[in-house]
């Protein structure tokens, strides 16, 4: 039950086996173990995620649900997270009622990987609504019918609302938008002065990356929380700016419809209402045939993002031979240095130097051109300075389609480390021009 604390029994029911059981996204503290408060020792008496369940064990462990709103993983430490016999996943609605589901097994082969209903489930799983939540596992096995897996993560749970793309277009989220495609989901809206515009950056230089695939093999959606000033049209310039692609669709709709999305895909977060400048950056990817969900930073390196997204997708599809390759012709790792870390994970989806402008202006010379004490206030708190009308921070705002840069919340470390970095990429940039003249 959402902001209540909840006791949970975690039991052992047989087969001889430790399990230590993790339980992803809140910690919580053991009370019991096999019923007495006097069996837990002193080491396990502080905040935990994961208990370790002794066979024929129980422990009772207080939880308290706070304002993720999403899907919780549940699963044995005794495997690695990728095999989905010894894991289930489950919710809590708006009233405060849970419930579980088993998931698909990957079942992998020389052809590729497929996905089966799961022959063992925990067969007494069950969250009862009491004065407190009883969550009962007991180790066994038993059947499942193929009708419980074709109602995993498909039209009987995500709700086929309605919402409406950036092109004025009417869909429907399951029929339209995810039924038999395979699919990357992040949540944004226009007005964002935080992660969005960074977020969008980074998603837009992924899908350079995908190439071709958007559209035909893989499609983003980006659903906007604040869907009353999000229109259509909003949204559709919003999309230009960003240079949105084929296969990249931006939404809005009604704002309980879009909650409603957001808690089934874990994207949801109670104090969006609040402060929706607050609401993490995250990529859920999911694949909607065979039931798979993957969630992901929106802020990753790109090429990761792309290279994880097409593996998990698509990977299956590559059937041809792999050829190996000698480490003894890796390229040597480059760029440990802090400016150019932080240049790459933080400025290069919208940033190039020499090779002109992007989303944002082209930064060779600018540590030249630019006074250093603006250029350094700038970099650490860009929106309080457009908040104040500087003149030069209103000019590049109305300059670059008034994509706003988002404050980094960098340290004056971090800040020389880019002062430094650009410098160096500046007079890299210079010297060369000078060579082609």
């Amino acid at each position: 039950m959402s902001s209540a604390s909840s006791i949970w029994t975690l039991k052992n029911g047989g087969g001889g086996w430790d399990h230590p059981i993790h339980i992803h996204f809140e910690e919580g503290q053991i009370l019991a173990r096999d019923g007495s408060a006097a069996n837990v020792p002193a080491g396990e008496r502080g905040r935990k995620d994961v208990y370790r369940l002794r066979p024929g064990g129980t422990v009772t462990i207080t939880m308290q649900f706070r304002d993720f709103g999403g899907m919780f993983m549940e699963h044995c430490h005794n495997t690695v997270h990728q095999d989905n016999a010894m894991l289930l996943r489950w919710e809590i609605d708006d009233n405060g009622a849970p419930f579980l589901r088993p998931l698909p097994t990957p079942i992998p082969r020389p052809q590729g990987v497929t996905f089966e209903a799961p022959t063992e489930i925990l067969p007494s799983c069950h969250i009862a609504r009491m004065t407190a939540l009883t969550l009962l596992m007991v180790a066994g096995a038993v059947h499942t019918t193929s009708a419980v897996a074709d109602r995993l993560w498909g039209r009987d749970y995500f709700p086929n609302v309605a919402l409406i793309t950036h092109t004025g277009k009417p869909v429907r989220f399951y029929d339209d938008l995810l039924k038999g495609k395979s699919v990357v989901i992040n949540v944004i809206y226009t007005r964002c002065r935080d992660r969005c515009p960074l977020e969008t950056a980074k998603l837009a230089q992924v899908q350079r990356l995908l190439s071709d695939r958007m559209g035909t093999d893989i499609f983003f959606y980006s659903i906007s929380i604040d869907p009353e000033w999000d229109t259509p049209a909003v949204l559709r310039e919003y999309a230009e700016k960003f240079h949105a692609g084929p296969g990249w669709l931006f939404l809005t709709g009604k704002r309980e419809d879009i909650a409603a999305v957001q808690k089934k895909l874990g994207l949801y977060s109670r104090t969006d209402a609040v402060n929706p400048d607050g609401h993490l950056p995250s990529l859920m990817i999911g694949n909607e045939p065979t039931g798979q969900w993957m969630l992901n930073s929106a802020v990753d390196n790109p090429r990761f993002l792309a290279a994880t997204i097409g593996n998990f997708l698509l990977g299956w599809k590559n059937t041809a031979a792999v050829t190996a390759k000698s480490y003894e012709g890796a390229r040597p790792i480059s760029g440990f240095e802090a400016g150019s870390y932080l240049f790459e994970t933080k400025c290069a989806a919208c940033h190039t130097f020499g090779e002109g402008d992007s989303i944002g202006p082209d930064l060779a010379g600018v540590t030249r051109v630019r006074d250093r004490a603006w250029l350094e206030g700038f970099i650490k708190a860009p929106d309080k300075m457009l908040a104040q009308n500087d003149p030069i921070a209103t000019s590049l705002f109305a300059k670059y389609r008034q994509v706003v840069m988002p404050n980094l919340r960098l340290g004056d470390d971090d800040v020389a480390a880019l002062m430094k970095y650009m410098d160096a990429q500046s007079a890299a940039v210079h010297n060369a021009n000078r060579k082609t003249r």
